[in-house]
Parts: structure tokens; C-alpha cells; sequence
């Protein structure tokens, strides 16, 4: 004999891009389908449904977690923010978003978001040794790695006074207009 489980519903509380947030939720509701279909952060994206690719990437309390693994329910009283409140509200993310189209940092532009928002919550305080570390859990398909590396290694350079557009030795390629 099977019995079906009624997910209970309650009210979570939290931040999203600094925004106070409360919605009603099924304690089963993972915080990526929340924030999509509810919420409608666009950026936010899912691909492989646990948490190995980085497409569903948001900062929890500072921190980049895949939306994917987690309930909504978990939540409560945390401070979250997406790609688009990374990127769309401050002088820091505006940079981030120039380095990437400086670099062209983007192919089909799937892993983007989650990919500059991972690049946006570095300090960058000390010189970053190895990108692809700091980047890891993010996946991109096309294989746009050096050019998003170079975006991150641009975005550290600048916040470490050194903006000269080289990374690498090499200037950045010059962005064509169509």
C-alpha cells in the first residue's frame, strides 16, 4: 500500500537583493523553482538539477550555493542575492558586466549570470592565483573559459588598482561593432 505525503505549506521570510521578501511555499519546494517561478529572477538558471554545474549559483549570507539543492524553507531570515542584484545595482557589478563584454565572456550565455555573479563576490583583496579555482562549480558547455578567466583576472586587476586592460601580457581583443 502506498501513501502519498502532503508537503505542509508555510511562510518564509528573507532577503532578495536587499528587498524584503515573505511568500507562501510547500516545505518541498526547492529555493530555484521559488525563485524562477514565483519571484521571477530570470538569471537564475537550472541545468543539472544537483548542484554540479554552477547555472543556478546565488550568494546565501555571502556565500554562492546552488538554489537547486536547497528548500526554500531553509531560508528564513537569510539575505540572498542573484545575479541580478550582483551585477545591476552597484559600481562594482557594472564592472564586472564591462569586463565580461570587454573579454567577450560569453558564447551561448547559459553559464553567464551564475558566472558573474561567482566573479562578483570575489574580494579580489589578494592577487588571485589560479581563476579557474576560484570559478570552480560553475560549468560552461562552450568552453568560453579564457575568456571569462581573463574577465575575472581584469576584475582583479582594477580593484587592485592595476586597470590597464592587461591580462596575461595581452590586451584584451577589441570588441567589434556589428
Amino acid at each position: 500500500m502506498t501513501e502519498s505525503v502532503q508537503a505542509m505549506n508555510t511562510t518564509v521570510r528573507f532577503s532578495l537583493d536587499g528587498k524584503a521578501v515573505a511568500v507562501e511555499v510547500a516545505t518541498t519546494e526547492r529555493l530555484i523553482d521559488t525563485l524562477r517561478l514565483r519571484l521571477g529572477t530570470a538569471g537564475i538558471r537550472e541545468s543539472c538539477g544537483v548542484g554540479a554545474c554552477g547555472t543556478c549559483s546565488v550568494l546565501r549570507n555571502g556565500y554562492v550555493v546552488s538554489a537547486c539543492l536547497l528548500l526554500t524553507v531553509m531560508l528564513e531570515g537569510d539575505d540572498l542575492v542573484s545575479a541580478e542584484g550582483a551585477l545591476g545595482s552597484s559600481t562594482h557589478g557594472a564592472a564586472v558586466v564591462q569586463a565580461f563584454v570587454d573579454h567577450r565572456a560569453y558564447q551561448c550565455s547559459f553559464c553567464t549570470p551564475a558566472m558573474a555573479l561567482t566573479a562578483a563576490s570575489l574580494t579580489c583583496s589578494e592577487p588571485i592565483e589560479n581563476v579557474a579555482h576560484e570559478l570552480a562549480g560553475n560549468f560552461c558547455r562552450c568552453g568560453s573559459y579564457p575568456r571569462v578567466y581573463g574577465a575575472v583576472e581584469k576584475i582583479c586587476g582594477a580593484s587592485r588598482g592595476n586597470d590597464d586592460g592587461v591580462v596575461n601580457g595581452q590586451q584584451p581583443e577589441e570588441t567589434v561593432a556589428s
